[in-house]
């Protein structure tokens, strides 16, 4: 071999150990939801913990949009349209049964405290697993308790349900509002605003976090609460089990230290958990109906009068001269 040609292959043998080394993988998030939703910021935070701890050489790519509907997130994430996502187990009927067990109604005002027993029950028993093929689960968990809320009158006994729509997300729920005669209708969280707004549906079952995280608060009039809640909901965040077999021994570790009860659910219900905090411990019917009534007549969505709000003190958006930003309009896709 000639000395250049020697050099050369020398140069290139080097090029080629520190390519390996500098190797980076690479996941596919994917949300069907909006960025600044609990769930979408627990998953980014899931993957800014996998980064940091990998010291760069893992790392995601979060979409600047879902892969599919909501409905469809489990077959994505099993289809390897994306690495790694989150779904709703009642979107899709039937297929998901073991998961119930911690949709029933009245089970606790924590979504933390039931996430993490529900997560712990689930990974211990192997019938969870087999309902889940082709993913690899990183967390079960749940929302807070659920609550009906309406656009149309209070509701304090069971016959002030008839005659009213709703939307609720699939699950447990179905059962628990065929018991009480309720006329509803199996849609995706992220289409409340517009069944409502458009007078397709007359109320939705969600829980408190979501009265402002899906902005219904400008449209729902009244709140009915359960103590424990009325149902809860099931959530699943997984990864591709094609890509996670074909991760090294290593990176399956850094995975599996942030997954499961140890964080990702912690860190979901603990953002429910932070939006719990702020709601009262009693009469929360009565409080959110005066945010509602404080939405109607104050706070409103053009013109909103901030001289007479008895919250403008500690309003940021008043306080930061931007209440004409908000509400955001809504990006169209």
């Amino acid at each position: 071999m000639k000395p250049s040609t020697s050099r050369t292959a020398a140069a290139m043998a080097v090029a080629l150990v520190a390519g390996a080394a500098n190797a980076q993988t690479v996941l596919t998030a994917s949300s069907w939801i909006f960025p600044t939703h609990a769930l979408a910021v627990a998953q980014k935070d899931w993957c800014d913990q996998l980064e940091k701890s990998t010291t760069g050489k893992m790392k995601c790519n979060i979409l600047p949009r879902g892969v599919t509907s909501p409905p469809g997130t489990y077959d994505a994430v099993k289809s390897g349209q994306a690495d790694i996502s989150f779904t709703v187990h009642g979107y899709t009927p039937g297929r998901f049964v073991t998961v119930q067990m911690a949709e029933f109604p009245f089970l606790g005002n924590s979504s933390e405290a039931i996430s993490v027993a529900f997560n712990k029950v689930a990974s211990k028993y192997p019938a969870f697993g087999a309902e889940h093929p082709g993913v690899k689960v990183l967390a079960y968990f749940t929302h807070g308790p659920g609550i009906i809320f309406n656009t149309k009158r209070p509701i304090a006994k069971v016959e002030d349900l008839n005659g009213l729509k709703f939307r609720v997300g699939g699950g447990m729920v179905n059962e628990v509002t065929k018991t009480l005669g309720m006329n509803v209708t199996l849609k995706a969280s992220t289409e409340a605003y517009e069944l409502l707004a458009g007078g397709v549906m007359d109320g939705t079952l969600f829980p408190a976090e979501s009265y402002e995280g899906f902005k219904i608060d400008k449209i729902i009039k009244h709140a009915t609460t359960f103590p424990g809640g009325l149902y809860n909901t099931s959530f699943i965040a997984m990864m591709n089990l094609d890509k996670y077999n074909k991760l090294t021994p290593e990176e399956k570790k850094a995975v599996d230290a942030i997954s499961g009860d140890s964080n990702t659910s912690a860190v979901q219900s603990q953002l429910w958990q932070c939006a719990e905090s702020h709601l009262p411990h009693t009469k929360l019917a009565d409080y959110t109906q005066a945010l509602m009534d404080l939405g109607a007549t104050l706070c409103t969505r053009s013109k909103p009068n901030c001289a007479r709000c008895p919250l403008a003190e500690n309003c940021q958006a008043f306080q930061s001269h931007s209440v004409a930003d908000y509400p955001s309009k809504k990006v169209r896709k």
